[in-house]
């Protein structure tokens, strides 16, 4: 990279830093990244990958948010062109819906099943009403892809006063994993083991968790810094939840620089950046399909980050984070409030979110079961009961 482009690279950054740390953290990162994210560099990593085109996904059910963007409208293409496949496309909207349609439908193979469910995933109780019907339908599920994303340029808010991006980005994640790998638990009859994948990017590098403030609350809005910001939590939630369903495969993929509307949205005057060093789609949702269809995949440890098949340290400087387990019940704590308020505003029970419920209704079993109990034996259970 040539004097001028690290220049403009610097007045690049310096508008959309929030500090002189941060700054700092970009300009690294941003170094790095020229030997990691382009076309280039795919295609000497390529060289050595290994085809999943000939493994037989009939039977699998996937499901692909962000249906409509580049790369999850590539990943569809993919999956609907497997025989015996079922794919649950969600989209944003009914028109963005029926232009995917009118792409998948003539390439879909006859064997396969193609269903679209337009959800609002920056409102939280579309999210959740959207999971209840699915659950309640009682539709296997073997693979989630969550591709959907936004990057707002100015700040935006939903109907909970939430910030769009936030909403979408973090809670809707959240409510995903609440949900979905519980229920993908449940499928016995699977002969495979079930997968959750999250599309991330390179900018969670950049920064690390506010676990008591997580929307970023009172800092001046910067589109880079709480898109990245947000995106590092989800890439944290999907690590969490590994640990808590072993049963599940969790992972976590970066594309890499690629060409689409949402780069362009992020970095419009990257202009140092030669575009024929962006990745194409393809390029870009390859390690997410090879993370959802191979069998090398599952051979990684659960809630792994992805970058071209191989595993990266999900931290500032590819120093393994040492306090995500000392964070984690402060920041879930600030979730599980955010994500209450949100799903109670509208006053009906059904809204409440499925496993809560049930919680609720041990719980309630529980409280009857007790108050048969005799007075001594209650008190032996109160004693050895973990807490």
């Amino acid at each position: 990279m040539s004097g001028m482009g690290y220049i403009q690279a610097i007045k690049f950054f310096a508008g959309k830093s929030l500090d002189l740390a941060h700054f700092g953290r970009l300009l690294y990162w941003y170094k790095a990244s020229i030997k990691q994210y382009t076309k280039t560099v795919y295609e000497k990593n390529s060289q050595s990958f290994k085809s999943f085109d000939d493994i037989d996904c009939s039977g699998r059910h996937f499901m692909v948010t962000g249906a409509t963007s580049d790369i999850g409208q590539t990943i569809c293409e993919y999956i609907v062109k497997k025989e015996g496949t079922t794919l649950h496309a969600v989209c944003h909207e009914k028109i963005s819906s029926e232009a995917l349609s009118q792409k998948l439908k003539p390439i879909t193979c006859s064997k396969s099943n193609l269903i679209f469910h337009v959800v609002d995933l920056s409102e939280p109780l579309q999210v959740q009403k959207f999971i209840n019907d699915f659950i309640r339908g009682k539709k296997p599920l073997n693979v989630f892809i969550h591709c959907a994303s936004i990057l707002n340029k100015c700040e935006m808010m939903n109907s909970n006063n939430l910030e769009t991006g936030f909403a979408l980005n973090v809670i809707g994640t959240y409510l995903f994993l609440t949900h979905f790998p519980g229920y993908m638990t449940m499928n016995t009859e699977s002969k495979i083991k079930n997968r959750f994948i999250s599309c991330a990017c390179g900018d969670v590098f950049t920064v690390n968790i506010h676990a008591k403030n997580p929307e970023l609350k009172n800092y001046p809005f910067k589109p880079l810094l709480h898109f990245s910001h947000q995106k590092k939590q989800s890439a944290f939630q999907t690590q969490y939840f590994s640990n808590k369903y072993p049963a599940v495969q969790f992972s976590i993929a970066c594309p890499g620089w690629v060409d689409t509307v949402g780069w362009k949205n992020k970095y419009s005057n990257f202009i140092w950046l030669n575009k024929t060093e962006l990745r194409t789609p393809a390029q870009g949702a390859d390690t997410l399909l090879w993370l959802a269809i191979s069998d090398e995949a599952i051979l990684f440890k659960s809630g792994e980050f992805f970058l071209d098949r191989k595993i990266i340290n999900l931290s500032y400087f590819h120093i393994p984070n040492t306090i995500k387990e000392l964070i984690a019940p402060m920041y879930f704590t600030e979730m599980d409030n955010i994500v209450d308020k949100c799903l109670s505003s509208s006053g009906k029970a059904e809204n409440l979110p499925i496993l809560q419920k049930n919680h609720e209704e041990s719980q309630t079993k529980e409280s009857e079961k007790k108050t048969q109990e005799p007075e001594q034996e209650r008190e032996s259970k109160q004693i050895t009961k973990s807490t």
